[in-house]
């Protein structure tokens, strides 16, 4: 009879303080580990969300950029035009010519061109005039529309446009102002957006084709590793992000935006590893934090269950 009263009473006492501690640790280690899964995947996606906006607010800026070097370009041979379509002499003529490609070093060769095809002056002085009759720029010209061609290379390795533009004078089309453009301004603002080792940008025409990128290798060819779903974004005219794009080999994020008015785009790619380092540093001491947190949960909860257990096993053994 005192082995079975000596075996409950040692058994009753047991069992209440790991219930009280099981309903400690239930209480309180569940909903930390909730919120602190919430506040993780909360915070990742703050993080990405803030990488992902800063990568589309530069880009942005990038080919705002761009468009104002091009179009700055654009409105000079429109002036230029209206003031050549008044001038009757040819040394005038030139003279202006030369002015324009002395105050903007961009300029190449800017000709005047007759309604044959023939050169008429040109900011080269001394070169042989060309005929430019086969140029699709004169052509369009001649029909009275100022044309921006595709990116080729000229003699120097550097890429260069031609703009060409109907030189009018009295409501009809007298000649055609033609100038090659250097687009190195472009490269060098393409180059200048850098994100850690792996992130760059490079800007494409509306084939695809790579206008400027860090790797000078690399322009003019066709950019194979681009999502065509983002090529197809960029022809829209839509700004996006696309976060697992297959690039060189590996996973990188990418934001894009149109530049306006010339069907070209401008991508920034990051290794996403590389871009994501800090958010996974983040993710790791937050784990740490509630690791740590359910071990001293864990203790003060048994602490509390021995505490709370002995005012029962006393009433027990009383009883």
């Amino acid at each position: 009879m005192k082995s079975i009263k000596s075996f409950f009473g040692n058994l009753i006492p047991n069992r209440i303080w790991q219930q009280i501690f099981l309903i400690l640790v239930f209480l309180v280690v569940v909903p930390l580990v909730i919120l602190g899964v919430l506040l993780i995947q909360t915070s990742q996606k703050a993080i990405k969300d803030s990488i992902l906006d800063n990568y589309q607010q530069v880009a942005l800026h990038a080919t705002g950029e761009v468009a104002q070097f091009i179009d700055g370009a654009k409105q000079a041979m429109i002036l230029t035009a209206s003031i050549v379509g008044t001038l009757d002499d040819t040394w005038r003529q030139e003279t202006s010519l030369v002015e324009l490609s002395l105050r903007y070093p961009y300029f190449q060769r800017i000709s005047l061109v007759d309604l044959n095809g023939k050169e008429i002056v040109t900011s080269d002085l001394g070169t042989p005039f060309q005929y430019r009759i086969r140029d699709m720029g004169f052509k369009k010209a001649r029909l009275g529309e100022t044309y921006l061609s595709e990116v080729s290379i000229a003699d120097d390795n550097m890429p260069q446009l031609t703009i060409t533009v109907p030189v009018i004078h009295l409501g009809q089309i007298q000649n055609i102002l033609m100038a090659d453009i250097n687009l190195r301004g472009v490269w060098d603002i393409v180059d200048s957006i850098q994100f850690g080792k792996t992130g760059h940008a490079h800007l494409i025409d509306q084939n695809g084709r790579i206008i400027a990128h860090r790797d000078k290798k690399l322009v003019l060819r066709n950019l194979q590793d681009i999502n065509l779903a983002i090529l197809d974004n960029i022809k829209k005219g839509y700004i996006g992000n696309n976060e697992a794009l297959d690039f060189q080999g590996g996973k990188y994020l990418a934001s894009y935006a149109p530049v306006k008015n010339f069907g070209w785009g401008l991508v920034i790619v990051q290794d996403q590893k590389e871009a994501y380092a800090s958010s996974h540093i983040m993710k790791i001491q937050s784990w740490i934090l509630i690791v740590f947190s359910i071990i001293a949960t864990i203790l003060i909860s048994l602490f509390l269950a021995r505490l709370l257990s002995k005012p029962i096993q006393m009433v027990i053994k009383g009883t």
